[in-house]
């Protein structure tokens, strides 16, 4: 997993601009509801997303009708994003509605992960309630498939694939998937974007990083974040570059309209190394961009 430490940081809702430039054109993630598990994930191939899931869930169970829970009590083990090797099950009465697919390529190999949004009713007296985990599985698709990896990115009220553009083209036979963790409040959101790709038949993140802006009775500011697949020579895969533009606008509700606008650029510059075999920063400022966010936390 990437050394960097992501950024929480506050995002208004629709005033920020992500650009990827080395983009995949792929097709935005397939959404099946819980209901329709018995369709197939890929056109005439015999693995339906049940047979996936039930790798995932032994003991799922099948809703009874389009658009009823799909309930199992049990997990294959279970490792969180952020915690690399402790890996544990899930138990009590697991529950979701959804389902989300996304093919990726990894070193010119079809994969698919599965994004699954679910609760856990647990037994009283064993803890809270009800608890929330949003699980990314990795899965071969072959005859028979496999299970490669399960992980927890839960790390906010919301969690995902990111929805516009999802992958990343590292190498002509290897992506990079982008997931966020979110939610919204009045006049602010919370935004956290990370890329991860698959090495070694398991998820691996290559960095973290989030843009800022938040609108207030006296100031405004807003951000644009962008990342740059640049080529590295000889090395396996290019380095990833990230800028962030910071700007505090001009607005008449302005409670000092002397004040100046201002615009400053943070940034920086991930590259493989072949020994440790992971991403790592080797260049940038966005701890400084972070500690002048510290006064609005």
């Amino acid at each position: 997993m990437a050394s960097v430490q992501p950024l929480r940081l506050a995002v208004l809702v629709g005033a920020w601009l992500l650009c990827l430039c080395g983009l995949a054109g792929a097709a935005p993630p397939r959404i099946v509801d819980a209901g329709k598990l018995d369709q197939t994930v890929t056109p005439g191939s015999p693995i339906t997303y049940f047979d996936l899931l039930k790798l995932v869930f032994p003991d799922l169970k099948k809703p009874e009708g389009q658009g009823f829970e799909a309930i199992a009590g049990e997990s294959a083990p279970v490792r969180h994003i952020d915690q690399e090797y402790e890996e544990q099950p899930l138990a009590g009465k697991l529950k979701f509605l959804v389902v989300s697919s996304l093919p990726i390529k990894a070193q010119n190999r079809p994969l698919l992960l599965l994004h699954v949004d679910l609760t856990s009713e647990n037994p009283p007296g064993t803890g809270p309630q009800v608890e929330e985990y949003s699980l990314l599985a990795l899965f071969q698709t072959g005859k028979p498939p496999r299970l490669l990896d399960l992980m927890d990115i839960r790390a906010d009220r919301f969690n995902g694939f990111w929805s516009e553009k999802p992958l990343i083209n590292l190498t002509p036979g290897t992506q990079a998937c982008m997931i966020d963790h979110h939610h919204a409040n009045s006049n602010q959101s919370y935004l956290i974007i990370r890329l991860l790709f698959v090495r070694n038949q398991r998820l691996q993140e290559i960095l973290g990083v989030s843009p800022f802006s938040v609108r207030s009775r006296c100031e405004t500011f807003t951000s644009q974040a962008a990342f740059r697949v640049v080529a590295d020579g000889a090395r396996k895969y290019p380095r990833l570059a990230v800028s962030v533009i910071l700007q505090r606008k001009k607005d008449p509700s302005d409670c000092d309209p002397r004040r100046p606008g201002f615009t400053r650029t943070y940034g920086g510059v991930w590259r493989w190394d072949p020994n440790k075999q992971k991403y790592r920063q080797i260049s940038g400022n966005l701890e400084k961009l972070a500690k002048w966010y510290e006064k609005y936390y």
